[in-house]
């Protein structure tokens, strides 16, 4: 039997970029259930980039920080909503 982490981006501080499925606002109440913190700006101390379509300037600042970058479907796969 595989158990879920009840907390999976928990330590996690987490921008989201792009048109995802929910409003920014919902993405990021999601987020904060499960662990994470939010930011709204990349920065070193920034740990996951969530990327919806037509993501902007925030996906090139990533790739430069070397942050990770997780799909905002494979976030929501991972998240108790």
């Amino acid at each position: 039997m595989r158990y879920l982490n009840k907390k999976p981006f928990k330590n996690e501080i987490i921008c989201f970029t792009g048109k995802s499925p929910y409003t920014r606002v919902v993405m990021e109440k999601i987020a904060m259930k499960n662990g994470a913190r939010i930011t709204k700006n990349i920065t070193s101390a920034t740990t996951l980039l969530v990327m919806g379509a037509r993501p902007g300037s925030k996906l090139d600042r990533a790739f430069h920080l070397e942050i990770n970058i997780m799909m905002d479907e494979e976030f929501l796969d991972k998240v108790e909503k």
